[in-house]
Order: structure tokens, then C-alpha cells, then sequence
């Protein structure tokens, strides 16, 4: 029954004879029918892109034997053109068997629509910038895997840090239409920054500390310890002032904190030292009826002075102490003294106190006779 050569074996008998039997045989030749001369292949329905090769199975008919359904493999065979992109693919019948020649047919490959896909989007970080998120990858419309090619990505023009919604468009020729997807752009680290890692000012003097990258507004900037017996600290702009009070250390602790944007910085230690002020310039004393007054210069960076007269170098003898208050008053009058006698003067700046440890050095000394 197949196409080819076939051979019909023929037995005759003649009944007028006994045993007289003939047999004939014949070779003849059925030939292929083409599968164009009534083969059909039924209409294949639109399918929808899914990134794979679109492989339906095609039904194959021949009209001419009641639309008798052939075979695949037997009495054809088939393959696919252009079966993967959106567009329009094509399937070739090639006869098999009994059957012959070509039979082609179109069939349609739909866009994977985006409506209704689930897309998930890389979160960012704060940059100032309504810059578009990337795609977290391995994103798929109808099975279909989407390539950064494939979509186009509108940011949410709020930019700053929070949850956003960008707007997702078909880009390639595979997709259509569009859908939202929601992404977060993160709080940015704070790059705050301190230079100074110590800072060292003489008395009562002034220091500065200069804030970078600064985030926040002023009065947001925290110091710890808030107040501290050692000097005291304010902020303007970028600058933080720090003014001696007393002799002594401790550090300083300042942070940028968190924003709507920026995260807290981390906190930046600056090693505060206020050291003793400035040993005063002693100058010579004059006396009157006994009396003595002793004389320096101002020393800027003091909170006052303390001032000693004695009767002998080491200060151990005759001994009185004054305790000046305000380092713009200079001079100081010893009364009650004894005529004759021989005096030593000096002073000491200090700052805070008047105590050992809050004390410059000491002046010179000055020496003179009482009148």
C-alpha cells in the first residue's frame, strides 16, 4: 500500500486437466501522491510570545481520502521558521512515505502583554537624582524572561529617599503594553566628616572644629557630653567653637544625625585639651607708706590672676595671696607691711580656678623694700 514497487502473484487452474495449475506473477508501481493534490493543514491559532520556540503540532489532512488524518512521522514530517519572536511563524509539511512535496502554513505569534505582570524592581540608594531603577532580573510576562532591552523604566519624579512607583512600558518588539511596579530608594550613608581629631586652646581661648558634608540643620548636630566643666562649645554653619574653661581633657563626640534622606552618621571623636594660660610679665612693683603694689600685663587667655608677696624667695615667710577675679584688672596693693623690710612679688594667671592644677607657670620675681 505504500509508494513504490510491488509485486501481484496470479494462480490459474485448468479444470479439462488434472493438476494443471499456472501462477503468474507481476511487478508494477504505486506511485507517491503529493501532498498538494488535496492535503490541507487545518488552521493553527494564535499563540502569545513566551521566549521559547512555539511548537504546535500541526494536523495534516488529505481531502481527497474523506480529509483522511495522515500521520507524523509516517506520512510526514515538519518543521518550524521564525517561531520564537512575536511576529508571524511558519510551519513546512514535507510528505513522507506515500505521500510527497511541500505544504506550508502561517500562523500568528502574539506580543506578551505587561498588564497585569508582576515586576519587581532593585531598590537604590538616595543620589538627589529621579533616576530610573533597574530590574531585578529573571522577571517574566506570560513565562517570558524580560531583558533590560525589553522595557523601559519612568521613575518616580519624587525622588527622595521612601517608597516610589515607577511606571513600566513594552520596549521590544515582543511585549506590549504597561504596569506600575513599586521600588524603594534607600537613605544614602552619611559621609559627614571631622578631620580634627584633636584640638588644644590655651585658657580661655577659642578653638574651632570644622564640620564637612553636613547633612542636617544645625541645631540638629548633637554633642556629647551636652555641657562639660572643661569648655564650652556652640555651632554656626560649619563651625563648631570651643572655649576653654578650666584646665583639663575630654573628647567630644559630634554627630550628623539621620535625615529624610541620609542616614546617622557615625560619631566623629575630637580629644579636647584646655591647657593652663599664659605665665603673666611681671613688672616692678612700687611701694609707698607701707605698702606695696605689685604690677603685669594682661593676659588675654586668663580668668584672673592670683598674686603672692613674701619675705623670702621660696614664698614661705611673711606670706599674703590675693585672688583676682577679672584678668583686665593688673595690679595689685599689698597694705599693712612692715618698713624696711624686704619683699618678693609674683603672680600666676589661671583659668577656671585659681587651684595648682588651673595655674600658669609663675612670673618672675620681683623684689623690693617697703617704705
Amino acid at each position: 500500500t505504500e509508494a513504490g514497487m510491488a509485486t501481484a502473484t496470479f494462480t490459474t487452474t485448468n479444470t479439462n486437466f488434472t493438476k494443471a495449475t499456472r501462477i503468474i506473477t507481476r511487478t508494477f508501481e504505486i506511485k507517491a501522491k503529493y501532498i498538494t493534490f488535496g492535503g490541507e493543514i487545518a488552521d493553527i491559532p494564535a499563540v502569545t510570545y513566551t521566549g521559547a520556540a512555539i511548537t504546535p503540532t500541526p494536523t495534516v489532512t488529505d481531502s481527497v481520502l474523506g480529509n483522511r488524518v495522515l500521520t507524523e512521522g509516517r506520512d510526514f514530517t515538519y518543521s518550524y521558521a521564525n517561531n520564537v519572536n512575536a511576529g508571524t511563524a511558519t510551519v513546512t509539511i514535507t510528505g513522507k512515505g506515500s505521500y510527497k512535496m511541500t505544504l506550508s502554513k502561517t500562523f500568528t505569534i502574539k506580543r506578551a502583554s505587561l498588564t497585569g505582570a508582576t515586576i519587581t524592581l532593585n531598590s537604590r540608594n538616595y543620589d538627589g537624582r529621579a533616576a530610573a531603577p533597574t530590574f531585578k532580573s529573571g522577571m517574566t510576562a506570560n513565562k517570558a524572561v524580560l531583558k533590560s532591552t525589553d522595557i523601559e523604566i519612568e521613575a518616580d519624579a519624587n525622588a527622595n529617599a521612601g517608597s516610589r512607583t515607577a511606571k513600566v512600558r513594552a520596549k521590544s518588539a515582543n511585549f506590549t503594553g504597561s504596569t506600575s511596579a513599586r521600588y524603594t530608594i534607600n537613605k544614602a550613608a552619611s559621609n559627614f566628616l571631622v578631620k580634627q581629631t584633636k584640638l588644644t586652646v590655651t585658657g580661655t581661648d577659642k578653638g574651632t572644629i570644622t564640620l564637612q558634608n553636613r547633612k542636617s540643620a544645625v541645631s540638629k548636630i548633637t554633642f556629647s557630653p551636652k555641657t562639660s566643666a572643661i569648655a564650652s562649645y556652640s555651632i554656626e554653619n560649619n563651625t563648631v567653637t570651643v572655649k576653654g574653661k578650666k584646665a583639663g581633657k575630654f573628647t567630644l563626640v559630634v554627630t550628623d544625625p539621620e535625615t529624610a534622606n541620609y542616614k546617622a552618621s557615625k560619631p566623629k571623636s575630637i580629644l579636647i585639651t584646655v591647657s593652663k594660660p599664659t605665665k603673666p610679665a611681671i613688672q616692678n612693683p612700687v611701694t609707698s607708706s607701707r605698702a606695696v603694689t605689685a604690677k603685669w600685663r594682661r593676659v588675654a587667655n586668663a580668668t584672673g590672676y592670683y598674686v603672692q608677696i613674701a619675705t623670702n624667695t621660696g614664698f614661705t615667710k611673711g606670706v599674703k595671696n590675693k585672688v583676682i577675679t577679672k584678668n583686665t584688672t593688673i595690679t595689685n596693693k599689698f597694705t599693712g607691711l612692715k618698713k624696711g623690710t624686704t619683699y618678693y612679688v609674683r603672680v600666676y594667671s589661671y583659668v577656671g580656678s585659681y587651684t595648682a592644677a588651673n595655674r600658669s607657670a609663675v612670673s618672675a620675681t620681683r623684689r623690693i623694700t617697703c617704705k
